[in-house]
């Protein structure tokens, strides 16, 4: 048995806790018994992380010297083999304070994103910077997809080993015609209305109001359904919103842990963002078999594999026409979008995402083993 300690932030329903979430079982399948360590001020995730058979600890946030020293005395008493870093912040004290740890054997950190531009000269700097140290203690790093892979290679100098992002597969899985019509009329959507879901937390990035926008202009009516937090809207989506909203039909859900039911409700699932790092949202589209419009930026470029998914400028022209277009019936044929689900199943399930790091887990643990036996002999 295998004790991997995964230590994140504020425990929240993002991308790396659901991941964790819907592959609780496969981690015990493979022999490894994983715990959650949220060092932050706010752990909304917590109570699923628990459900799905995690044991959960909370501590104060990694960046006070407070944090560190708990955390430290927390893995001496957890006693991981493997101290698995979720966050860019604090990686490299962290990493130290993992490998002081007697118990550690092996520091791996998942990249989750891409982090800064070739406009950030100074952060680029910096992070190289800690991006060595880190190596020298022994951290080795992932990233969640092939896109941010690259994007640490074009500005970091390194290209990490990538272990590809998953999804509540199982869940998606079950989502048919039936389901469709349930969560509809739960929604109370009318079953003539178009419904296009607009999927996560508010922020800058996210741009939000791009959809907003291209809804506005479309010849035909639209439902948008937003899920995640408003709190991070950003002022042109709150300005798209606001001056729009005579012509909006935004039912604003708020978070909700059924996700996948609002996906299979509606007719086309988009996703705006400027950057990501690799989107569960549209890898979760892609499994629920419903047709998928995203921009053609940084970290979307994988999407192009996918022959049903539409990618576009980030422009409202091309969002207008394309979602207009979807109305009328001129969207990807039922045949692509089975063939696409079925491959994005097996591509993004939990248990492909698990054996993967079940399997450098292990030969991160040989490769210390062996090293140790070369020092020691």
């Amino acid at each position: 048995m295998i004790r991997v300690a995964h230590l994140m932030n504020d425990l929240r329903p993002s991308g790396a806790e659901r991941m964790l979430a819907s592959s609780g079982d496969q981690w015990k399948e493979l022999g490894v018994e994983a715990i959650i360590i949220g060092a932050g001020r706010q752990h909304p995730f917590a109570t699923e992380l628990r459900a799905a058979g995690y044991q959960v600890e909370t501590l104060p946030p990694s960046r006070s010297p407070g944090g560190i020293v708990a955390i430290a005395r927390l893995l001496r008493r957890l006693k991981p083999d493997v101290l698995h870093l979720h966050a860019e912040q604090m990686f490299v004290p962290l990493t130290a304070v993992g490998r002081a740890t007697p118990s550690v054997r092996l520091v791996v950190r998942s990249i989750h994103s891409s982090f800064g531009t070739e406009r950030d000269t100074r952060y680029i700097r910096i992070r190289r910077r800690r991006m060595s140290w880190a190596l020298r203690l022994g951290m080795q790093p992932y990233a969640c997809g092939e896109d941010v892979a690259d994007h640490e290679l074009l500005h970091f100098g390194r290209r990490p080993e990538v272990i590809e992002n998953w999804v509540d597969t199982k869940t998606l899985s079950r989502l048919d015609e039936v389901a469709r019509q349930r969560v509809r009329q739960e929604l109370d959507i009318p079953a003539s209305a178009f419904a296009i879901a607009l999927i996560g937390d508010c922020a800058p990035v996210k741009n939000h109001e791009l959809v907003l926008d291209s809804t506005t202009a479309m010849s035909n009516s639209a439902v948008v359904l937003h899920v995640g937090d408003e709190s991070g809207m950003s002022t042109n989506e709150r300005l798209s919103l606001e001056s729009n909203e005579h012509a909006h039909n935004v039912r604003h859900l708020g978070r909700r842990s059924d996700v996948a039911d609002v996906m299979c409700a509606a007719d086309v699932i988009v996703v705006p963002s400027r950057r990501e790092g690799f989107s569960l949202v549209a890898a979760e589209a892609l499994c629920s078999g419903r047709p998928l419009i995203a921009s053609a930026t940084a970290g979307l470029d994988w999407l192009s594999s996918f022959p049903s998914a539409r990618l576009l400028p980030l422009g409202v022209r091309d969002w207008t026409t394309a979602l207009d277009a979807l109305v009328v019936g001129g969207g990807p044929a039922a045949e692509a979008l089975a063939r696409d689900r079925q491959v994005a199943l097996e591509r993004f399930s939990p248990s492909r995402g698990a054996k993967n790091w079940v399997d450098e887990y292990c030969a991160g643990l040989q490769g210390a083993a062996d090293g140790h036996n070369r020092a020691h002999p």
